[in-house]
Order: C-alpha cells, then structure tokens, then sequence
C-alpha cells in the first residue's frame, strides 16, 4: 500500500486475514458481550451467566473449601470468583467464535 492510498475497512470476507487476527476479532466480540452481560447485570438486575454460575458454585462448594477461599483471599474472593468466570466466559464465547467467523471468510 503506498502512502498516499486511502485506507479501506478490513472485512471478514477478506481471504487476506490472517487466522490471529480472526481470532483477535472473535475475543473483542467474546469480550464486548461479556461486557454488556455484566453492565446489565449491575445496572438492572438481568441474570448474567458468570453470576449464575457464581450462584451455583457457591451453593455447591463444600464448607472446607469456602472456608480456605475466605480465608486466603477475605472480602475479595467473591469478587475474585467473579472476575474469574467472567474471563472463562470471554474465553469460551471467544474459541466458539472463531470458526464461525472462519466460515464466514470463506463464504459458507
């Protein structure tokens, strides 16, 4: 590309990008709607996946271990915990993301 050519938008379809940038595209988006999974979790009360996976596994942890976590971590492992499944959700959404954006490049 020389100097004095505008830029173009990248698109998708573009057979040009390379599978990290893909991939790089896929956690932004995994991301952004973690993102607005939690905002609406805060601002109006909507279930939010990583709170109800939070829910879940405090009511199923055994007393011992719930014990031990308070203990290391105190007031903080709540919210630890949280943060947690929130970047294992923009993780998963992210690798069941990329081969969707995949077969869009080629058109399927």
């Amino acid at each position: 590309m020389r100097p004095d050519e505008p830029l173009r938008g990248a698109s998708v379809h573009d057979p040009k990008l390379s599978r990290g940038l893909l991939f790089l595209l896929s956690t932004l988006a995994a991301a952004s709607a973690v993102l607005l999974s939690v905002a609406a979790y805060l601002g109006r009360g909507v279930p939010a996946i990583p709170a109800l996976a939070l829910d879940a596994i405090a009511q199923r942890i055994p007393a011992y271990l719930f014990e031990l976590g308070i203990q290391t971590f105190g007031g903080l492992a709540k919210p630890l915990l949280f943060a947690l499944l929130c970047a294992l959700n923009a993780a998963v959404f992210a690798v069941l993301g990329y081969p969707w954006l995949r077969r869009k490049r080629s058109g399927l």
